[in-house]
C-alpha cells in the first residue's frame, strides 16, 4: 500500500489542480510536495499527472486513482477529526473534598458554571471537615483550611 501522506499530497493536487497551490493548503514546500508525488508516481509505476510550466492536468490512470482515493481519504480525515475532537472533550468524574465553609456562596455558584460549561464532567463533591485520605478515597482535589 502507498504511503498515504503521498496519496494525501496527490489528491490535494488533483484537487486544487496546483502542485504549488497543493503546497500552500498542506503546508509544505513545493520541492516536498513534488517530491512525494514523484514517489507516488515511481511505487505505482506510472504517470498520474502531466506537469506543463503552466498547468497540470491527470492523466487517466490520474483519473482513475483520484477517483479511487478521494473518498476513503475523506474518511479517514472525517475519522481524525471526530477522534480528535472527542479527546478534547473534557469527560468523566471528578472527586472534590471541601470543608464545610465552602457549601455555599462563591464556591457553589463556581462549581454550578463549571459543570454548565464541561456537560461531560460528572462532580461527586465530598463536603466534610475530616481530613479524608485522598487515595483511599479517590479523591481528585481536595481543599482545606488549617486555623491556627
Amino acid at each position: 500500500m502507498q504511503h498515504l501522506d503521498n496519496v494525501l499530497v496527490f489528491v490535494k493536487i488533483a484537487e486544487l489542480e496546483s502542485i504549488s497551490g497543493a503546497a500552500r493548503a498542506l503546508d509544505m514546500s513545493i520541492s516536498t510536495v513534488s517530491r512525494k508525488l514523484s514517489a507516488l508516481e515511481s511505487n505505482l509505476g506510472i504517470s498520474l499527472i502531466r506537469r506543463t510550466t503552466r498547468s497540470v492536468m491527470l492523466t487517466s490512470q490520474g483519473r482513475d486513482y483520484f477517483n479511487q482515493c478521494v473518498e476513503p481519504l475523506a474518511r479517514l480525515q472525517e475519522a481524525e477529526q471526530i477522534l480528535t475532537q472527542t479527546q478534547k472533550k473534557t469527560e468523566g468524574t471528578l472527586a472534590i473534598s471541601v470543608p464545610m465553609i465552602l457549601s455555599q456562596g462563591p464556591f457553589m455558584d463556581f462549581l454550578s458554571r463549571f459543570s454548565k460549561e464541561h456537560s461531560g464532567v460528572r462532580i461527586d463533591l465530598y463536603i466534610t471537615n475530616a481530613y479524608l485520605n485522598l487515595a483511599a478515597e479517590n479523591i481528585d482535589v481536595a481543599i482545606r483550611f488549617k486555623f491556627a
